[in-house]
Parts: structure tokens; C-alpha cells; sequence
């Protein structure tokens, strides 16, 4: 029964009317919310691209020559390779245009000169990628509708929690018109015994 139906309905009862005002009072919260939502989730767009920014203009993308063989390709115990990366020695130029050598992590089974890319900082330490902003935006809008529908979710399982509170108050109320129309409609009510 809609929100409409149930003020309009001479049968609704107090009951009927609180489940319908309910309804409709937790959706128009859950549509007002949204916004909220989408605000927060610019707000952390704007954060994450601002730092990946950052990380680029901080870092480089160069390549490092392998110095020894990385260790070999392992198997679990049922013949399926394992995807690892291993930490081998490699030599990489820096920004300033030096020879640097260091720990690069690679994939496992790679070859002695062996190219990799690798990302440097501004010193030519070697550093962790930034994260990719098309990344980035899926986590975000994933993490935004996600809790835009946990709240909802939240809203709906307390219109559930108060749907089973009001069909008690129903039942009750049906039990006690049931107690003073079936004499009545039994016939009992003039001591004739129970007859349709």
C-alpha cells in the first residue's frame, strides 16, 4: 500500500499509516543523503589525484639492467607457477644522469642483463610506482556506491525492524476486533450456540 493509498484508504489503520509515513520519510532521506555521498567521493577524487599527481612529478619511469639471474620460477604442489617477484641486484642511470646500482624487485626467472622498468625518486632511489588514476577512480566510485548502498541497506532493515513492530501492533489490534465481532457474527452473543 502506497504512502497515498494508506491516508486515503477509510480501512488503514494507525499502523498502516506510521509503515507508509515511515516508508516514504526513510526513501526521501536515502535520496537526500546521495548527494552527500557524491560530494565526499569528489572530495577524495580531488585528494588521490592531487598525490598521484604529486608521486608523478616526484618520480620517473627508467629502466634497470639486471645484474645477476632472479630466482627461478616456482610451482606450488600441483605444478601451477606461481606468480612472484624477487629482489635482484640491478644498475639504472638517475635523473641527475649517474650510474646507480641497488635491489630492484622483479619477476622471478628473469635473466642476468635482463631490462626492467623500474620508477626513481628524484635522488634515482628506487621507489614504488604511483598508483594509476584510472585505479584510483574504479576504488572511488566503488567505494562511494558501496556505501551509498549500505546506507540504504542501513534505512531498509530499520523500515523492516519497524514493519515487524507495527504487525505485532496489527495482530493485536486484529485479535481484539476479532474477540468483539465473532459473538457477534457466531451468534454466541444471544446464547445460540456457534452457527454460521
Amino acid at each position: 500500500m502506497s504512502s497515498m493509498q494508506a491516508w486515503r484508504n477509510p480501512l488503514a489503520r494507525a499502523a498502516d499509516r506510521a509503515e507508509s509515513t515511515a516508508r516514504l520519510l526513510l526513501t526521501v532521506l536515502w535520496l537526500c543523503t546521495l548527494p552527500v555521498f557524491v560530494v565526499v567521493g569528489s572530495s577524495v577524487w580531488q585528494g588521490v589525484s592531487a598525490t598521484a599527481e604529486a608521486q608523478q612529478q616526484g618520480g620517473m619511469a627508467t629502466t634497470a639492467e639486471l645484474l645477476q639471474d632472479a630466482p627461478a620460477i616456482t610451482t606450488d604442489g600441483q605444478d601451477v607457477v606461481v606468480y612472484q617477484l624477487v629482489p635482484v641486484p640491478a644498475r639504472w642511470v638517475a635523473p641527475d644522469g649517474s650510474e646507480r646500482t641497488g635491489t630492484v624487485t622483479t619477476a622471478a626467472g628473469g635473466r642476468n642483463g635482463a631490462r626492467v622498468e623500474i620508477w626513481v625518486d628524484r635522488t634515482g632511489d628506487v621507489t614504488a610506482p604511483p598508483v594509476p588514476l584510472s585505479s584510483s577512480a574504479v576504488l572511488i566510485i566503488t567505494g562511494t556506491v558501496v556505501a551509498a548502498l549500505a546506507w540504504g541497506g542501513l534505512l531498509m532493515a530499520a523500515l523492516y525492524l519497524l514493519r515487524g513492530r507495527l504487525d505485532r501492533r496489527r495482530i493485536a489490534g486484529w485479535d481484539l476486533e476479532w474477540r468483539r465481532i465473532e459473538p457477534l457474527w457466531s451468534g454466541r452473543s444471544r446464547g445460540e450456540g456457534a452457527q454460521p
